[in-house]
């Protein structure tokens, strides 16, 4: 007989005629009962510390792969993406190197930064040659949004000191390629309908080093007077020669 056919003629079979079978199959009813009722109780304690196992989140392993980190990602995308520009013409002026200097001592400074990314950096800081490949490889986990901004960044430090030369437009461009190709953001060509002729801060009259006014469009020689109207487009590489001008007085 099944376990259920007995618990059923067990619960609602007669009252037996004696007192004593009663209590025996009064007995082994409770008996019976109580098993099935632990054997249930056991099999859903069971079921449940399975699903609670199963919620666990396994323990990292000690050979996983970190996590990424944006920050870090964009900065060393960023210090490499520099250094491949700033070298692309040879070397690195002082003056780019100031402003690459700027970017590496944030990230070093910042204590949230692991070890292992400042080791890193500093790989990339004492490569002599560094090829778009190898900044690429870098770029591939900047977020594909930071990118665009990236160029800007790498343009400023490209002038910084004689102005983007022809080896440094050429890297840069290649940058703003792969930014195409990684976003679909295509960037605004600079008009080059004329050739811009180059002009100096010192003055033909006294050699003395002249100053801009506040328009930017004219410069005067605080020595002798004399003046001379910037053209418009010339107005950002004589900012950037007075910028130089100033540098160099305070380095004095």
């Amino acid at each position: 007989m099944s376990l259920g056919g007995f618990l059923f003629r067990s619960l609602f079979a007669k009252p037996a005629k004696h007192g004593v079978s009663k209590a025996v199959n009064s007995a082994v009813t409770a008996a019976v009962v109580a098993g099935a009722a632990t054997a249930a109780s056991v099999a859903v304690t069971k079921i449940i510390e399975n699903k609670q196992r199963n919620a666990i989140p396994s323990q990292p392993q000690a050979n996983s792969v970190p996590a990424r980190d944006p920050y870090v990602d964009t900065m060393l995308g960023k210090a490499a993406l520099c250094y491949y520009v700033a070298k692309a013409d040879g070397y690195i002026s002082q003056d780019e190197q100031l402003e690459i200097d700027g970017i590496i001592s944030e990230f070093m400074s910042n204590t949230n930064v692991p070890a292992r990314a400042k080791e890193e950096i500093t790989r990339i800081m004492n490569t002599d040659t560094i090829s778009f490949g190898l900044a690429e490889k870098y770029l591939n986990k900047v977020e594909p949004s930071v990118l665009i901004s990236l160029a800007r960044d790498v343009e400023k430090i490209a002038e910084a000191s004689e102005g983007i030369l022809p080896a440094e437009e050429k890297a840069i461009g290649v940058f703003k390629s792969y930014v195409t190709s990684k976003t679909g953001y295509t960037f605004e060509k600079k008009a080059q309908d004329k050739k811009v002729t180059e002009v100096s801060l010192t003055c033909d009259c006294c050699n003395g080093t002249m100053e801009l006014d506040a328009t930017y469009l004219k410069a005067v020689c605080p020595y002798c007077g004399a003046a001379k109207i910037i053209d418009a487009s010339q107005i950002s590489a004589v900012v950037a020669e007075q910028e130089r001008t100033k540098r160099m007085k305070g380095n004095q």
